[in-house]
């Protein structure tokens, strides 16, 4: 019982941690990002573009956009991203050329924990990349970039997701790792059979991983 209180405080830990970090991240932007988007900022500076995008007119935006040259796109969705105005990435997204990817980009974000936007960015990304996010989120047991990338997760992989985020759950006597990989755990929870899961829940059970299958069970229910 007071090992299933300690868990549930340690995950309420990380959630409150997230929405508290979430939000600071651009405050530790690199001197380089900020002097990008002052740049942008400057080279736009009283265009029609830039007009409607301070003033909050996507429509008018989107307008702006018909005709804008790759690198505008570009340097938009830069602008986008770092000032947090996520509505209007999509926007810049749907204009960038055919075969464009965002694998710089997401892989900068995956490097500084800066997920805000990965899940817009996903799409532009290269498959190759995804089991090598994927593992980085299992390794680290970083649930926000394992549900950013849920979607492209077959059956198949999340079976050997689950089996390598179990082991890394036996392989920790910290409470604090076993709760994150718990929760990286449950993203791929729902691609697994019924039958695999009560699996996990009987070897935890077995492997006198209390923790875990308190979680299971709440879960499960």
């Amino acid at each position: 019982m007071r090992a299933t209180i300690i868990f549930t405080i340690t995950l309420l830990i990380f959630t409150i941690l997230s929405l508290i970090i979430g939000p600071l991240s651009p405050i530790f932007a690199s001197e380089q990002q900020k002097s990008s988007v002052e740049t942008i900022m400057k080279n736009h500076e009283n265009t029609p573009l830039m007009k409607s995008y301070l003033e909050n007119q996507p429509e008018e935006f989107e307008k702006q956009l018909a005709n804008a040259p790759q690198k505008t796109l570009e340097e938009f969705l830069t602008l986008a991203i770092d000032q947090r105005r996520d509505a209007y990435i999509p926007i810049v997204l749907k204009r960038m050329p055919s075969g464009w990817k965002a694998d710089t980009l997401a892989e900068e974000m995956v490097k500084n924990h800066s997920l805000h936007a990965f899940q817009y960015l996903v799409n532009y990304t290269s498959e190759t990349k995804h089991s090598a996010w994927l593992t980085i989120a299992v390794n680290n047991g970083d649930a926000d970039l394992a549900k950013a990338l849920a979607k492209k997760v077959s059956k198949a992989e999340a079976s050997e997701y689950a089996k390598k985020t179990y082991q890394n759950i036996r392989n920790t006597k910290l409470t604090f790792k076993k709760a994150r990989y718990a929760t990286v755990f449950e993203v791929f929870r729902p691609l697994l059979p019924t039958k695999t899961v009560k699996e996990y829940y009987d070897q935890a059970i077995k492997d006198g991983e209390k923790i875990f299958s308190d979680y299971l069970v709440k879960k499960m229910n």
